[in-house]
Parts: C-alpha cells; sequence; structure tokens
C-alpha cells in the first residue's frame, strides 16, 4: 500500500478527471470501492493526469451550450443572469465571437443539482 494519498476535498477539476477515467476504464470502474477512491485513481494515473491537464480548456459557444449541456436559456437571458452574476460570465473570443468555459458550465449544473430541494444523491425523496 504505500501511497501516500491526498486527502478530500478535491478539485472541481480533479473530480471531472477522475470521472473520465473511471467511465472508460475497467480498472478505474473497479477503484470505487475503497476508502479514498479519487485519492487512489489520482495516484495511480498521475501520468494520464498530467497529460489531460495539457490540453486547453473548451471553450462552448451559444449553441454547443443547449446540444451539449441543455442550456436553453436566451441570449438576452444569459446576459441578464451573468450580470446578476448567477451564470458564469463569458469569454470575449474575437470581436463578434462569445464563449463560455466548458469546465464552468459543468460546475454550474453540478451545483444546480446539488441545490435540488428534496431530494437525496441517490434520487430518493426525503
Amino acid at each position: 500500500m504505500g501511497r501516500n494519498l491526498k486527502k478530500q476535498p478535491y478539485s472541481p477539476e480533479e473530480k471531472r478527471i477522475v470521472q473520465f477515467i473511471a467511465e472508460r476504464d475497467s480498472v478505474g470502474r473497479r477503484c470505487f470501492h475503497g476508502d479514498d477512491p479519487v485519492g487512489f485513481i489520482l495516484a495511480s494515473y498521475g501520468w494520464l493526469i498530467k497529460e489531460l491537464k495539457r490540453y486547453p480548456e473548451k471553450l462552448l459557444t451559444y449553441e454547443e451550450l443547449k446540444s451539449t449541456r441543455g442550456i436553453g436559456f436566451s441570449r438576452q437571458h444569459l446576459h441578464r443572469l451573468e450580470s446578476q452574476k448567477q451564470f458564469p460570465g463569458r469569454v470575449q473570443i474575437g470581436d463578434h465571437h462569445i464563449g463560455w468555459l466548458a469546465a464552468e458550465m459543468d460546475d454550474w449544473i453540478e451545483a444546480r443539482a446539488a441545490g435540488r430541494l428534496g431530494w437525496k444523491p441517490n434520487g430518493v425523496r426525503k
């Protein structure tokens, strides 16, 4: 055993990387039965994590917000939410092009899902 595993809490980036590995690798899926599965996968797949971090962050266009994340708000409503700090801010790509960081969108969706009242993580009502 001798591995020095990181203790929780884990960053959203670490959680996304672990989820990515667990979804695609049978060894990663089996690792979720220990005391610290996230730490075990992070320690076991350090080489892959370094490689994944080398790639730049994905930007989503307005159309991709709808098609890949299911966020169907109008442009006007998105702007209103952004100005009220209730939605991640846009990134100016060019003079007439904007995008949103995919990781921030995933975090925003996760926060919305976690904030649902009356639901436990397994989907059973309180």
